[in-house]
This record gives C-alpha cells, structure tokens and sequence, in this order.
C-alpha cells in the first residue's frame, strides 16, 4: 500500500504503521486467504448439518467478504458511468476513472480477513455450538464497519489532487488496533509479532469475535433445557 504515503499525514501514518504494509506482505495475505478458501471449500464440501438442514449459511461470510471487498469499488465505477453518460451531474472539478478503482479491492480484502476466518471456521465446524446464530451475528456487526467504504466511491472518481486523503483517513480509522497506551518493545506494530498480535485487535476483525462469541452464548443459552421450557 504505497500509495497511503500521498494519502495520510506522515504523523499519522507513524501512529498506525500496521497500516503501512508493502505490497509483498499485501499479496502475500491474499494469497494466504485465497488458500484459506480453497481449503474451507473442499474440506466442508461433504458437511453434514446435524439437524438435516441445508448449509447454504455457511457461504455468507464469502458473500459479504466480496460484497465489502469489491462493492466500494463497483459502485464508484457506476458513478463514473453516470458521470460519463450525463445521468450523473459531476462536482466543478470533474471526474476520472482513478487508479483507486483498481487499488482497493485488494486493500479492502485485507482489511476484511474476518470474513474468511468466519467462513472458515463455518465451513469445517458447522455443527459447532451454535454456529449459524453466530455467523449471522459476526457477519453482520463485520458488515456494518465497513459502510463507511461505500461513501467513498465519489471520491474514488473525483478529479482533484487530494481525493485520496478521506479515503486512507477511513482506511487508517478500520485498521487501527484497539490499543490503549504505548506498544511494548517487542510488540511493535511494524514487527512480525506485533502484526500477528494487533492483527485481530483491528476494528473489523475483532467486532466480529464478538459478535461470534455473543451468538454463541445467545444461542447456547436458546438451545438449553432451560431457554427450551422458557419458550414452551
């Protein structure tokens, strides 16, 4: 992500240096959740639901993962045809179609990891607990983080020197960890541990842990003898 440099203040760009990663590290994560994938797919493709219920639920995390990774970008290019056909009324500075169209998807994939460990996990452990509840709940509190990235298709394709500042601001605010106080030494967000650490301490990610692990409490607490004679 070289390109955050011209997006982000220097000082900002220092305070969230887990932002700051090489194309190496970006293609390399992507390749890692593409094999994920892959993997998940061919492993769970004989899954059997306990109850005989179709497992169709188990595909909406790579939906979504998609729909968030690819949308922004897709949207942004519907806008420039509107601009391009005259349906679209442009700004006084004009339109273009912005490297940012072809750039993002990918930062927005990496962003967006949760999904694919969500559909992992759905994939080869659906009968875990209460997995489907869980999925739902984590999927959806993942999807509504990443609505902001949607906002920024006209800036995508809005002609003028600076049009990618708003976008590496949200881009810095959905990937900066959770983090209270000064980072030890050996945790430092630019070292190899300090990324695996702060990695799922992102926004995105960790929204989703808890989302995964409140539907699982929900739906243990709705499938106990207990919440069972409640609902009777």
């Amino acid at each position: 992500m070289q390109v955050w440099s011209e997006r982000i203040d220097p000082a900002q760009a220092k305070c969230d240096t887990m932002l700051l990663m090489s194309d190496r590290f970006q293609y390399s994560a992507l390749a890692i959740m593409l094999l994920a994938i892959l993997l998940a797919c061919y492993k769970g493709r004989h899954a059997v639901s306990a109850n005989g219920r179709s497992l169709a639920w188990t595909q909406v995390p790579l939906i979504a993962f998609l729909t968030v990774s690819i949308g922004p970008s897709a949207v942004a290019t519907l806008i420039y045809l509107g601009y391009k056909s005259g349906l679209l009324q442009a700004g006084p500075s004009g339109y273009r179609f912005s490297s940012f169209i072809f750039q993002l998807p990918l930062d927005f994939a990496v962003m967006n990891w949760g999904f694919v460990a969500l559909y992992v996990t759905c994939r080869l452990l659906p009968n875990f607990r209460s997995a489907r509840p869980a999925m739902w709940i984590s999927a959806t509190a993942m999807s509504v983080l990443n609505v902001p990235l949607f906002f920024l298709a006209p800036e995508m394709v809005a002609n003028v020197f600076d049009a990618g500042q708003g976008i590496g601001v949200i881009q810095a605010m959905l990937s900066m960890p959770l983090w209270f106080g000064s980072y030890p030494n050996f945790l430092e967000p630019d070292s190899g541990i300090g990324l695996l650490v702060f990695a799922p301490l992102a926004p995105i990610p960790f929204s989703g842990l808890v989302g995964w692990i409140a539907g699982q409490l929900i739906g243990g607490t709705a499938s106990s003898p207990r919440g069972k004679a409640a609902r009777s």
